[in-house]
């Protein structure tokens, strides 16, 4: 399964689960077992926790999919969640075009 969070942007293909909040992206993520890879957006507007607390929550749960793209325009963002990402063996791999996102950073995990 493939889940885009992002609460501007529909997912550049429409098989895509969308998730627009911290929350709905949790349920996803806790819920299904084959997510295997998750787009993430960081700034989810004002009454949202971050891609980051995404990343975060993903990490001490355990729910860790084999690839992770961070679609997020926000540099700073994508720096905290690709460092994050980093500390628990995520490798950067080659960047995708996705959405209006051009050169997005991919980072994958060969033991998820």
């Amino acid at each position: 399964m493939y889940l885009w969070v992002d609460d501007e942007r529909n997912p550049p293909v429409p098989s895509w689960a969308h998730a627009k909040t911290w929350g709905e992206a949790t349920i996803y993520l806790a819920r299904v077992d084959n997510v295997h890879t998750v787009s993430l957006d960081h700034d989810l507007g004002p009454d949202s926790p971050n891609g980051y607390q995404i990343v975060k929550w993903m990490i001490e749960h355990g729910r860790l999919p084999g690839r992770i793209i961070l679609h997020t325009a926000n540099p700073v963002g994508r720096n905290n969640m690709r460092e994050a990402l980093q500390k628990v063996g995520y490798k950067i791999a080659q960047p995708v075009n996705i959405g209006a996102c051009q050169s997005c950073p991919v980072l994958i995990h060969s033991d998820v």
